[in-house]
């Protein structure tokens, strides 16, 4: 079978059950022979909710019987920290985030903090600075990667 026909199928339950669909890595020797399901979705999700969606996933697995050698199934999620696409930096506005820059700032390659605006090609994020709050303006260009993070 065939990776996109399996995680279309795949995704059909995932969606039903209120998830996104992240990614599925395929079981490998170089894995353990795992098959990773990540999913995604905005609102905190339960053990209970991430169990019956491994169960029904187990169920049409069984039936697909997609793969010729044995493999564990994990299901997981992108968790608290999720990663952010530089595209959706504007949906973030008011979130704390974890930024990770190509060009340093002030020599850090990251800086953590609320995101207080996103426009044009900058944004502003709001840092601790030795326990004053700093805006830090910075072109977007300069962004690695994002994603959210969890305020201490």
């Amino acid at each position: 079978m065939e990776k996109e026909e399996l995680s279309g199928r795949i995704g059909e339950i995932v969606a039903r059950r209120g998830f996104s669909l992240y990614e599925i890595e395929l079981p490998t020797s170089g894995n353990g022979n795992r098959l990773n399901i990540t999913v995604d979705r905005e609102e905190p999700t339960g053990l209970d909710e991430l169990s019956a969606l491994s169960e029904e996933l187990s169920v049409l697995l069984d039936e697909l019987d997609p793969f010729a050698s044995p493999y564990v199934m994990d299901v997981n999620t992108l968790g608290v920290e999720k990663p952010i696409a530089l595209s959706a930096l504007a949906e973030n506005v008011g979130r704390y985030v974890s930024l990770h820059l190509s060009r340093p700032y002030k020599g850090e390659n990251t800086l953590e903090g609320e995101l207080a605006e996103v426009g044009g090609d900058t944004i502003k994020i709001k840092v601790n600075r030795k326990g004053r709050i700093a805006a830090v303006e910075l072109p977007i260009g300069d962004i690695d990667r994002a994603r959210r993070a969890v305020r201490l």
